[in-house]
């Protein structure tokens, strides 16, 4: 086992890990509009971010079959830490750095390559990389591989519907990545 693995385990261990679909669901429930107009501001960044990371634990699951839970807030290098019992009753865990690709309103200059080549300058970690497409548009299937970065994982994730009802997941990008869509629990 590695360090990075060594103190994943710890951290996934001191946390109290929650149910991905159950915050999707309370998010879903709050007033639509207001929470849109007010998505981007600073003091949501926190949530928005468990949000994402809810979504992609939800889209693993029903990727894999088994439950997959969420344990927040920054911890060293990592966003967040998914956790998930494996048949064998052992704790399946990842350390996840997430980043955006950001909405084109909020900074049309930046690119997905460009994105992944900020990436290229961390020390090698067996965290994985999940960047969150917040653009509208066509992303072709080899863009999303093109740039080598030093994570053990790449992941994507994008909602499918402009109304957010449907989300895909891609990955792992840097071996043989799938595409998978699915619905948001709400």
């Amino acid at each position: 086992m590695s360090a990075d693995q060594a103190r994943l385990r710890r951290l996934a261990s001191s946390g109290e890990p929650f149910e991905p679909a159950a915050l999707l669901r309370a998010i879903a429930r709050q007033d639509r509009p207001t929470l849109q107009a007010q998505w981007r501001a600073r003091g949501l960044k926190e949530l928005r971010e468990l949000r994402d990371a809810c979504l992609f634990a939800h889209g693993l699951a029903l990727l894999y079959g088994h439950a997959v839970t969420v344990l927040r807030g920054e911890r060293e290098d990592f966003d967040f830490v998914l956790r998930r019992v494996a048949p064998d009753g052992a704790f399946e865990i990842m350390g996840v750095q997430l980043k955006e690709l950001p909405p084109e309103d909020l900074n049309p200059r930046i690119t997905l390559v460009e994105l992944l080549a900020r990436q290229t300058s961390h020390a090698p970690t067996d965290a994985t990389l999940l960047v969150c497409l917040n653009r509208t548009g066509y992303i072709p299937d080899d863009l999303l591989g093109s740039v080598p970065v030093p994570f053990g994982e790449l992941w994507y994730l994008w909602a499918a519907t402009p109304d957010g009802a449907r989300w895909c997941i891609h990955g792992d990008a840097l071996r043989q990545a799938e595409t998978f869509e699915f619905a948001c629990p709400f």
